[in-house]
């Protein structure tokens, strides 16, 4: 008896969401490949896998179909977080392997996307949904736990810090993406998470 297997699942991709002039919002990646930002409507960006917009051969997504994962909201396109090559697989297989970060022993600690600053290279920094303030913590570390810098009651963070993973490189920390508390819990399970936030 021969079981027929659908397709793989498509890998998932870290994206952006910022709104046009006209107010229309658009979803976005950085492709390392191409080196420009590549486009899709909202909201059927999120819906479903997308063709990626890549044509150069090189790239492992070159006639391929990925899911869009939203990291938060940029002021513009032109400001997405920049990767290297290698960071965007291991990105991909952060955010499309199930238990991505993974071990058991910090599964309660919340995983949160951070980014390189271009401006201050030796920091890794995020944008806090509940202080709306931007974090900042030594990079030379790389990802890992840290400490928490919010002292909001309300925040899930205060007590037992967080995990930070790195997702490229942003501008400044004034155009580092904004993500809402709900963003933030979504790509914290992908990316391991369990428990925290809940």
């Amino acid at each position: 008896m021969t079981v027929e297997m659908g397709p793989p699942p498509a890998p998932c991709v870290p994206a952006y969401r910022w709104r046009l002039q006209d107010r229309t919002t658009v979803f976005g990646t950085w492709c390392p490949w191409c080196r420009v930002v590549h486009g899709y409507a909202w909201p059927e960006a999120t819906a479903r896998p997308r063709m990626a917009h890549c044509a150069t051969r090189e790239s492992p997504f070159c006639a391929r179909y990925y899911r869009l994962v939203c990291l938060g909201e940029l002021k513009d396109g032109v400001y997405a977080p920049t990767l290297a090559q290698a960071e965007m697989i291991a990105a991909v297989k952060r955010l499309s392997a199930p238990g991505g970060r993974g071990s058991a022993a910090d599964s309660s600690i919340a995983a949160i996307p951070a980014y390189r600053l271009r401006s201050s290279p030796m920091h890794l920094a995020f944008w806090c949904p509940w202080c709306r303030d931007v974090h900042l913590h030594g990079a030379a570390a790389g990802d890992g736990h840290r400490v928490a810098h919010c002292d909001v009651e309300s925040s899930p963070f205060r007590d037992g810090g967080y995990h930070l993973t790195c997702f490229g490189t942003a501008p400044s920390g004034r155009l580092l993406p904004h993500q809402t508390a709900h963003e933030l819990l979504v790509v914290s399970k992908m990316l391991g998470d369990r428990e925290a936030m809940s």
